[in-house]
């Protein structure tokens, strides 16, 4: 049975190399077979490309008989077309500047104008010679009302000028009133001493007109009445004058009077010297005060207002006549302005010359 597999396997190898060999066999007459359809695909190929270029040869010869054929024609075109270009963009180099200057322009005439709309700008050029007299009347307009203001201007600062002067005025006589006030009182203070007079005192202009007029009407006759005592009795009264100060009694009413009439001259003197000059002062300072502004014009009236000193020696012109009058009805032979250092068993104490407001010059009796 061994036997009869080995046979059995060797019939089968022997096939199976038999099948192998044919099939070698059909696979080298395929492979040859394959060659042969290459080969004559690739002469094919050449073929077909021999003719491929034959024809772009005969082609391009063609094309190059049509081309030198046409090139003169196509050369002039050419140069035509070129030429056409340049100017057409030389023409559009020139529009578009002319156009960029005029939207520059339009530009700055709505800047200046204000008007967006160029029809309203192009209306605004053709009525502008109508603008432009119309610009004229309201210019001529304007300068008539400057002229005016001006001219307003000038009225107000001679008002401010003139009511300046007034304020300064009226702050004067204030001060001369305020003045003649204190120096009536003074005046009647003297009198009341003298025994002429009952106790006074000034409140209003009225009341100082009245006072000024009663010592005109009243006090005055009095005062010359006690005078002409005085000349009368003054030979009796002369062994009584070199007696010690100890052994004389209280001073007579007509001595009190002398040296009433003595205080009042002084009075007189004083006033005369220190009103011209404060009248000059015054004067200079009122000057200055107009050439000023009108703050610097209150500032100097309160100043002034504050500075002021109320003495004997700036009593006004207002009592002048009254107080003359008083100087000239004095004795025979006596000075209207006389001495007060030298009267007679009196002597003026250092403090005379320097009145101080309402306390009057101050006299003693000598040693």
């Amino acid at each position: 049975m061994a036997a009869g597999v080995e046979q059995l396997l060797a019939d089968m190898r022997k096939q199976f190399d038999d099948v192998h060999m044919e099939v070698l066999k059909q696979t080298a007459d395929f492979t040859r077979f394959k060659e042969g359809i290459r080969q004559a695909d690739s002469a094919e190929q050449l073929k077909e490309q021999d003719m491929t270029r034959l024809s772009c040869s005969v082609i391009k010869d063609a094309a190059a008989a049509a081309f030198s054929a046409s090139s003169g024609r196509w050369r002039r075109m050419y140069g035509m077309e070129k030429l056409i270009a340049n100017a057409l963009q030389k023409i559009t180099v020139e529009e578009v500047e002319k156009s960029q200057n005029t939207e520059d322009t339009f530009q700055k005439i709505r800047e200046a104008t204000g008007l967006d709309d160029v029809m309203d700008i192009v209306q605004k050029f053709l009525n502008k010679d109508v603008e432009h007299g119309q610009l004229q009347q309201l210019a001529a307009a304007a300068e008539a009302r400057f002229e005016a203001a001006e001219a307003q201007d000038e009225t107000l600062q001679r008002a401010v000028k003139q009511h300046i002067a007034s304020l300064d005025a009226l702050t004067e006589t204030t001060t001369q009133l305020d003045h003649a006030k204190q120096w009536a009182g003074r005046i009647n203070a003297l009198f009341v001493a003298a025994g002429l007079e009952e106790p006074f005192v000034c409140e209003s202009v009225e009341g100082l007109v009245s006072y000024i007029a009663a010592v005109r009407k009243n006090t005055i006759p009095k005062l010359l009445e006690t005078m002409e005592a005085q000349g009368e009795l003054q030979s009796h009264a002369g062994d009584a004058i070199n007696e010690p100060p100890a052994t004389q009694g209280p001073m007579p009413a007509f001595e009190r009077s002398r040296l009433v009439l003595k205080e009042v001259n002084s009075h007189l003197h004083f006033d005369r010297s220190s009103s011209v000059e404060d009248n000059s002062d015054e004067e200079i300072v009122d000057h200055d005060r107009l050439e000023g502004s009108p703050a610097d014009h209150a500032s100097g009236m309160v100043e002034r207002q504050r500075s002021t000193s109320h003495t004997v020696q700036d009593s006004p012109a207002l009592l002048k006549p009254i107080t003359a009058e008083v100087g000239r009805s004095t004795l025979v032979g006596e000075v209207s302005q006389p001495d007060v250092t030298t009267a007679e068993g009196m002597s003026a104490s250092p403090r005379d010359a320097e009145l101080h407001g309402d306390d009057g010059p101050r006299l003693a009796y000598a040693a």
